[in-house]
Order: structure tokens, then sequence, then C-alpha cells
């Protein structure tokens, strides 16, 4: 019976030659694109699912209440809190803590390799999380001091083969650290990345309990069936303990490990590697269900429009003895065949597209989904439950009607789905404009972060990090660099631009006593204000010719801190930071957007000194001159590190990478939605110019033109067109509303949108069938009227 079916369906597919190519290519994209997709999100979903005891790590987490700044949730706290926790509360079985201090440069001579992401922490950091040892034990590799494990692409470029534990290293050829082991190169999956990790030992006779400095990511490993919840109590009065002075605006709060890398975009600063966010997760989930929903409509719509051709085959089928549950059957394989030869073919499509849209930047995996062992039974399922509701309706016609029926081709049994196919179009055009409203709103949006004034320079600014010896040489490297003609200025800051600010206690004359304030803030040289054209809109800028900023003890403060100061004589008020000596507000500077778009201006005090010039700032006219220039100047003061630098504007652009990489697989799939409903839409009017053969043909001969032709085919299309634009228009602005929200700054949603969805909708339709209808239409009616 099932060879009989096969051949039955061969039969039928090549008859039916062109319809049967169109549900194949609509099919295979939507296979294709959900996938893709799925590959996508199973991948995000996996982060940190390889350690043994992922269901017991919980991240520590500080949420902050201050005057002065938004309620902030901090995940890294004082390193010398690591240790309180495993000591002091139940429940708690290990904790360890993940400091990160960047890049090092170890070895000696030619042999020296720039090791990334260089962490200092304890042992307990091999018991709570699961990594391979190659070589060394878990149990001692960081007991001792100035001892480092180190992963096996680092060692690979060390030891050609041998084994390198006992062996020394030497850091900028000062510290002499000892191997202790080898780890496997931890998983791209992991929220946190490091090449080689150096016991904490050797930094704990600096620790101090007055030590407010948050630097450290903590990390708890809980008892086996300790409720998470039950630990708050204990949590607040370790804070009240060791942080007392905060004790009413900090909270203590613990977060699971699966939360952290799609559940953190609340958090600020810590460990995050390829931070994500679970409502873009979210997002494209529901862009491949949509995608694979056009594909579907399309198949159903065809199977059911189609149905006609069949009369004659499946009535004298009937005749000769064929059941009800035989035809239905034979219809049902049918479907199942096609879908999953559709199937087949998009396990190539995804093999040969996958790893362009990776290399691209448009997704980040290499965890393919389709080598998971369960995948392949799941994927049958989806395609018999497509393949039931796509065959199913057609089915049941064929196997209902009376034979007699079916050999008149009666025009009541091949319309019972004119109207199913109705809805199926309009739901199909209605995502569609849906995509095309959302993708062209998500690039107005962008278009406007980049373009929007930001009230500082930030065009042909070249940024470096600089390295001990460049600040304890900096005037002397500012003389120098300014001599050159290609230099037009320079100055320094703590922090650049575009990233998170840091964040201290102020004190100000007549704050309140019950405040607690804690804002951001800057650390700038004198001419940084001018540097970036920053405006002074009260007061004066800093300068050397007052004993006051020469003396380090001058501040500005931008128009919100000044607003929430009073807003009144401001200017000549006393002002410090914590630890600080008191000084004075000089001036108020103009607003400006230090950090991304997505948030609003946040108070920000600026203070004067070059105590903390750990990013050094030039302006320039030659670009490629000056990028030579500097790299000379470091590697005559810092030769044991490697020169990086950056361009101001192309590091506030990559703020919104994620925004541009959802725009860049939103339009991906809003072309795949829109050449689907192409394909949908030909195949539809294929079938029924083809329908339609005899009708046209008598028409042609009593005296119709080519264009009442065009109108009769196209009957009930601009219809169609008008009910989905209607359908997506309050949609599509709940989603890029949804959307904007991400933005404290947001373009509006313009009208234009939604008319250039609409016009690109009848437009797409007006193309894709203009031409079958033309041809219909321009048919021979002699050769109509003979078609049968």
């Amino acid at each position: 019976m099932f060879i009989y079916h096969f051949k039955t369906a061969l039969r039928f597919f090549y008859r039916s030659k062109v319809t049967t190519l169109i549900n194949l290519m609509g099919m295979t994209i939507g296979f294709a694109s959900i996938m893709i997709i799925g590959n996508w999100v199973y991948y995000e979903f996996s982060f940190d699912g390889f350690h043994e005891y992922k269901d017991r790590i919980y991240r520590m987490i500080e949420k902050g209440s201050f005057k002065g700044q938004d309620e902030k949730y901090i995940s890294l706290m004082p390193e010398w809190l690591i240790d309180t926790f495993e000591e002091e509360m139940n429940g708690v079985e290990a904790a360890t803590g993940l400091l990160n201090i960047g890049t090092m440069r170890i070895g000696e001579g030619d042999k020296q390799v720039e090791v990334k992401n260089v962490t200092f922490t304890d042992n307990n950091i091999f018991k709570i999380f699961t990594f391979n040892f190659i070589t060394g034990s878990a149990e001692s590799a960081l007991t001792m001091p100035k001892s480092v494990v180190i992963t096996e692409s680092v060692a690979n470029k060390f030891s050609e083969g041998k084994s390198l534990v006992g062996q020394t290293i030497l850091y900028e050829n000062k510290k002499t650290y000892t191997i202790t082991g080898v780890i496997e190169d931890i998983p791209d999956n992991s929220h946190f990345q490091s090449d080689m990790f150096i016991s904490i030992e050797e930094r704990k006779s600096e620790w101090s309990s007055d030590d407010s400095n948050h630097t450290t990511s903590i990390y708890l490993l809980l008892y086996d069936n300790i409720d998470p919840i039950s630990l708050n109590e204990s949590l607040q009065a370790h804070k009240n303990k060791y942080m007392p002075y905060d004790v009413e605006s900090i909270e203590f709060q613990i977060q699971p490990l699966s939360d952290i890398h799609l559940f953190s975009k609340h958090t600020m600063w810590g460990q995050n590697w390829k931070k994500s966010d679970i409502s873009l997760v979210y997002l494209f989930v529901v862009i491949g269900i949509l995608i694979l929903l056009i594909s579907t409509i399309n198949f159903i719509n065809l199977s059911t429009a189609s149905i006609s051709k069949r009369f004659k085959e499946f009535g004298l089928r009937k005749m000769i003895g064929s059941s009800k549950t035989n035809l239905i059957l034979q219809y049902l394989f049918e479907s199942f065949l096609l879908l999953f030869a559709s199937f087949c073919i998009s396990l190539v499509m995804i093999e040969i597209f996958n790893p362009i849209l990776i290399a691209k930047n448009i997704l980040e995996s290499s965890n393919y989904m389709y080598h998971q062992p369960w995948m392949f039974p799941a994927m049958l399922a989806v395609i018999l439950i497509l393949s039931i509701l796509s065959g199913i309706y057609p089915a049941y016609i064929l196997g209902s009607v009376k034979p007699i029926t079916l050999f008149k081709r009666n025009i009541d049994a091949s319309s019972r789905g004119i109207t199913l196919r109705k809805i199926l179009v309009v739901t199909q055009l209605s995502i569609t404009c849906i995509m095309i409203i959302s993708v062209l709103y998500m690039a107005k949006q962008i278009l406007y972060m980049q373009g929007k004034e930001l009230g500082y320079a930030k065009e042909a600014i070249i940024n470096f990090w600089s390295g001990p010896a460049i600040r304890e040489n900096y005037e002397n490297i500012k003389s120098d660099l300014l001599a050159h003609s290609k230099i037009q200025d320079v100055t320094s800051s703590n922090v650049s631009l575009g990233r998170p600010m840091w964040r201290n206690c102020i004190h100000f004359e007549d704050e309140p006593v019950e405040d607690n304030w804690i804002t951001p803030y800057m650390i700038v040289d004198y001419n940084y204000m001018n540097f970036y054209g920053i405006e002074i809109i009260e007061g004066r800028e800093f300068s050397k010719e007052y004993a006051l900023d020469r003396n380090k003890q001058a501040f500005l403060v931008n128009e919100t801190l000044a607003k929430q100061m009073g807003g009144k004589n401001i200017v000549g008020r006393k002002f410090r930071t914590c630890n600080a000596y008191w000084g004075e507000i000089v001036g108020i500077v103009q607003d400006f957007n230090y950090r991304s778009l997505h948030h609003a201006v946040e108070p920000l005090a600026i203070q004067l000194g070059q105590d903390y010039n750990n990013m050094i700032c030039v302006k320039t006219n030659d670009i490629q001159g000056t990028i030579s220039l500097l790299e000379d100047t470091w590697n005559k003061y810092q030769p044991d590190q490697s020169f990086r630098y950056s361009f101001l504007d192309d590091s506030l652009n990559k703020l919104y990478n994620n925004e541009k990489r959802t725009a860049r697989i939103g339009s991906i799939f809003c072309v795949i939605s829109i050449i689907l409903s192409c394909i949908g839409l030909l195949g539809m009017f294929l079938i029924i110019t083809e329908n339609k053969t005899k009708e046209i043909g008598v028409r042609k001969v009593n005296g119709a033109s080519v264009k009442n032709i065009l109108i009769i085919l196209s009957k009930g299309l601009f219809i169609n067109i008008l009910i989905a634009f209607s359908i997506s228009v309050p949609i599509g602005w709940l989603v890029i509303n949804y959307w904007r929200g991400n933005f404290a700054y947001k373009t509006d949603i313009s009208w234009w949108i939604f008319v250039a969805a609409g016009g690109a909708a009848t437009l797409i339709t007006l193309l894709t069938v203009s031409w079958q209808t033309i041809k219909a239409a321009n048919r021979n009616p002699i050769e109509a009227l003979r078609s049968e």
C-alpha cells in the first residue's frame, strides 16, 4: 500500500510541476528560517548549562536606591567580601569571586604571549563551576599565591606539546607566576570568559573592610535542597554587618546562574560575556513562528485551491471501490512527502547560510540545534502535524462528496475552501505588513540614535587606555604630541564617554541630612570641556589660573544634578566626593549623553584631576599619521604591552550593535516573508486562472477586453489588502511601541511608516500577480474553449 501511495503521489507531483515547486520552495524557506532562528534561540538558552551544579549556583547582586541616581542593580561587590559568605552564612557551601583585570602580556623576549580576560579568583571556582583539567589538580590549583591556571589555547602558544605544569611565567618582566594547571577552553556559551586564572591569595594582604570599591563578581554555591528565598533574611543581616553605612539604601540579592545571560538587562558591570535580553529571544521566536505560519498558509491555500484538479481522479477511484479512509490517507501522505522533502532541502540550505550569517555577525551561534539527537524526532512530529493541518480539509471534501458530483466538477464543492483561503491570504498579508512596519521603524530609530546631537564632539577623536608608565609621564607625552601639527588637542579622563561611569557618594553645602547621595562622576583634565565642546551654561570651566583648580578642589556639575540640588545658587556651593577634601562648584555644564540613548541623562559630577587619567583622548586631522605616532609613543613608554586604540564615534555606534543586529535580522526575515507571500500569491493566481480558463475564453469571445479580464481575475484582491492593512496597523503600532520602550530617547512613530508598509504590500502583490493575469487575459480564446 505504501508503494502504491508513493507512486500515486509522484505522478501527481509530476502533473502539477509548478504548484509542487512553489509548495516545495515555500516550505523549504519556512523550515530553514525557523530552524536557523531555533538554533540561535537554543544557543541563547544554553548559556552556563554545562556546569554540573548549575541549579545551585547564584550570583550576588547589590540593589542600590540612592539620591542622585536611578535605582541600580550592581553585579560587582568589594572583593574582601568573598570569604565572608561561606564562613558566616548557613546554606552556602562555597563562595568565589571573579576579578577581571583585562589583558596581560606574559613571557620573556620573543616568547611573550598576550592573554585576554585574565581573572583573579580562588580555588573555590573549580568547586563551584565545572572546568575540565587537562593537567594539574582542581583540588589545589589556586591555593597558593602566584599560582595560575591557563586554558589549552594559551598553553599551546607556549608548550609546543610539552607539559607546562610547574613551569614559571613572567608578567610585564616583573612578576613571576607558577603554572599549576591547564584546563580546556571555556565554552563560548559561558557568561564569563577567562584565558588565565590567577590565585587571589596574593591580594588578600591588601584587603580592607574600608574599601568600598565594587570590583568583583561573587558567586555562591548553595547546599542541595536549600530554597534561595530562605536566604533573604541572612543576606540582609550580612549586609547590615559589613555595610552598616548603607543599610537603608542597599539590599543584597542573589541571581540564579541560569538568569544571568538573558535576564540581566537591569544589572550593571560584572561578568557578562555576550550579554543578551530575553525580550530579543522572544521577538525572534515570534518571527520564526510567523515565517513558518506564512509558509504553512501558502501550503494550505494551494492545497485547497488545487483541489479541483483531483476531482476526476478521486471520483474514478471512489467508483471502483476506494474507501474514504484510503482517499484521505493518500492526500495526507502526499502532504507529508512534500513537507519531508522540504525539510531535507532546508537542512542543506542551513549548512550553506548559517555559517555565512555567523561570519557576518548577524547570528552568534555555532552549536547547531539540528545536530542534537532529539531534533529529528521533533521535526518529524512537526511535519506530521503540518501534514494533517494542510491536508485534512481537502481530504475531507474529496472523501465526502459523491462520485457523480466529482465528475461534474461541481463549483460548490470546489469553492467550499474559498472563505478559508481568503482568511489565510489576509493573515499572510497582515504578517508581511507588520514585519515591514517594524523593520522601517527600527531603521528610523537606529538612524535617529546615530545622528542625534549628544552634546559633545565625537568625530576624529582617537581614544586609548593608558598603562602605568603612560599615566606617570602624561604631561610630557601630552606636550610631545601637541608639538605635531597633525594633532589638534589632547586630554584625559578616568573613563571613556559611552561607557558606564564610576559612581561615588557626594556631599554639598545645604545637603539634607537624611539624604544619601551617590552619582556618576568623572575625573578629567583641565581642557576636557573645551576638547569635547561641552557647553558651560553657568560659571566657568577648569583653569590653571585658579588656586582652587590647581589644588584639585574644583568641580563641575551637569544641569540634571544642579536641578536635584535645588537649581539655585549652585555655582560657588561647597562640594566634595567621598574621601576627598571639600572643594567648590565652579560651573554648570549642559546635559550631554555620556551613556547610550537607552538611558536618560543622569546627574553627573565632574572632578578636576589627573590621578586617574586612564583614558587618553587625541583629536586629529590626520588619522593614519596620528595612529602611527601614538604607537611609537606607546612603545617608548609601555613596550611590555600591546597598543590598542579606538575611535570615539565607532565606540559610540557599537552601543547600538544589538539594535543593529536586530534590525538586520528583522530585515532578512522581512524579505523572506515578502518572498513567501509572493510565492503564495503566485501559486494562488496560477490555480485561479487555470480554473477560469473557459470563463476567460467565453468572456473574450463576447467582447471582453484585457482590462476587463484583469479586473475579473483581480476581483477582491484590493479588499484583501485593505483588510490586511487595517489589521496590521494597530498590531504594528503595538510592536514598535513595545520595542521603543528600550530607549530613553526615541524617534516618533511616523504616519509614513504605515503608509509605506501598505503601499509596499500593494505593489508587491500587484507585481506578483500582474504578469500571470495579463498572460491569461491575452490568451487565445479558442485555446481556452478547447482546453478540455
